[in-house]
């Protein structure tokens, strides 16, 4: 169960909500070993994580829609797909780094 506890703001005016989730100890452990090893806190990690599955779940969708209007994406589009993507996660490392160091 996730339960909200407090509605934290940071000076760069982000606005983050503190929540406690269970998980498995051994996947904890796992977490703050990739946190250290990124020098970043766990909060952030997960806050990575989550956006990077959001953004799957949304780009699965947007092609679902995408091909019951147009049909099967072809190679050249998806070789086009693939170079956004690539420019769109280097703009999300870029920004998640930042997050770090306001951290």
């Amino acid at each position: 169960m996730i339960t909200v506890e407090e509605l934290t703001r940071y000076d760069d005016g982000m606005t983050v909500k503190k929540f406690t989730v269970s998980i498995p100890e051994e996947l904890y452990e796992d977490l703050r070993r990739e946190a250290r090893a990124e020098r970043t806190t766990v909060s952030s990690w997960v806050a990575d994580a989550v956006e990077h599955q959001l953004g799957l779940r949304a780009m699965d969708e947007g092609i679902a829609e995408y091909e019951a209007e147009h049909g099967v994406l072809t190679e050249d589009e998806l070789a086009e797909a693939k170079s956004e993507i690539d420019a769109a996660l280097a703009r999300s490392r870029a920004k998640s780094a930042g997050r770090r160091k306001a951290a």
